[in-house]
């Protein structure tokens, strides 16, 4: 197949309308926390899937979560490999210190941001891709000086903090089993097998992941004692559960986790939430075409999971600017 039709395969999928449909795993809406019920997201920073989706993990606004949106959506041009080679972009360090752009313009944060927006010959317009909110954070990045990281040097994660931890936990905890223990179930009392049950240290925010089995019950690994947070990871289907301050001390027994599904019918909502949370395979299910087309997809796209890509939003014409250079190189 050459690369041309590829392009047009891949375009094609992208610009369908996608479904999403009911799984086994499927779907997720608000929180629960010590058996109430609330908002989505849940408090606090532990609900990953939707930050990621929205790309707030860094921060919720600001050069940081700017320089976040710069990762995904312009470093695969604008790095030093790419200019280097001469195949696209140009570096964007210092971009406020040049009095104008290459267009002739002057350099400021109207134009800077017309241009994101329209793009140019070789460069997709993300009017579609970016909201305000989105162009002004990426704008300040520019702007403050804090661009740009390049491959050797990622932005660092604001959060993570598990350097520490007791030896047991560095060690890769040699037992699975003797520590916190529960079940999880409906309201009726069905149980819930292969649900992802997960504790969360207070102390240094390292998370713990277990999955429970016919029965509904789950057995977390011995475990330091302290507090935790006690969640539902990749609820789906069900509303998300949360309880914080969770005292563990070795095999506590924990009270049932009772999950509420988002909803009776055959098809989930098509939420961002949900769609946050979709696997691979399922984000495969739920586009349109053929499943030649699908395959071809698949076996271009190899490089990035299913989410990355239909997260975003292009005209046509950016679709194919985006698809050649990542067929092309």
């Amino acid at each position: 197949m050459s690369w041309r039709k590829g392009v047009g395969i891949l375009v094609s999928l992208w610009a369908g309308v996608m479904l999403l449909r009911s799984t086994p795993c499927g779907g997720v809406a608000s929180a629960q926390s010590s058996g109430q019920t609330g908002p989505w997201p849940p408090p606090g920073d532990f609900q990953r899937t939707v930050e990621i989706y929205n790309l707030k993990t860094s921060a919720q606004s600001g050069w940081q979560r700017g320089e976040e949106i710069y990762t995904y959506k312009c470093w695969y041009c604008h790095n030093q490999y790419t200019v280097k080679a001469g195949t696209a972009g140009t570096l964007l360090k210092d971009l406020y210190k040049k009095p104008r752009l290459m267009s002739g313009q002057a350099v400021n944060d109207e134009t800077v941001s017309e241009k994101i927006r329209s793009g140019g010959p070789l460069m997709p317009a993300y009017r579609y891709a970016l909201s305000d909110a989105d162009l002004a954070d990426l704008v300040s990045y520019l702007r403050e000086g804090k661009c740009c990281f390049e491959g050797e040097e990622p932005p660092r994660n604001p959060r993570y903090s598990g350097i520490g931890g007791s030896p047991q936990q560095r060690s890769g905890r040699p037992s699975l089993r003797g520590g916190p223990r529960g079940i999880v179930r409906l309201a009726a009392g069905n149980p819930l097998e292969g649900i992802r049950v997960q504790l969360i240290s207070s102390k240094t925010s390292i998370r713990t992941t277990v999955f429970s089995n016919e029965n509904g019950s789950y057995e977390f690994p011995r475990l330091e004692p302290g507090r935790y947070t006690l969640r539902i990871a990749r609820p789906r289907e069900f509303r998300p559960y949360q309880k914080d301050s969770v005292q563990i001390d070795n095999a506590t027994q924990l009270e049932d986790i009772v999950l509420e599904r988002v909803t009776q019918a055959e098809l989930l909502p098509p939420t961002p939430e949900i769609a946050a949370q979709l696997t691979d395979a399922e984000w495969r299910l739920n586009i349109s075409g053929t499943g030649e087309e699908k395959t071809e997809y698949g076996s271009s796209c190899r490089c990035h999971s299913f989410q990355e890509v239909f997260r975003n939003r292009f005209d046509e014409r950016s679709w194919r600017l985006i698809a050649n250079r990542m067929i092309t190189g």
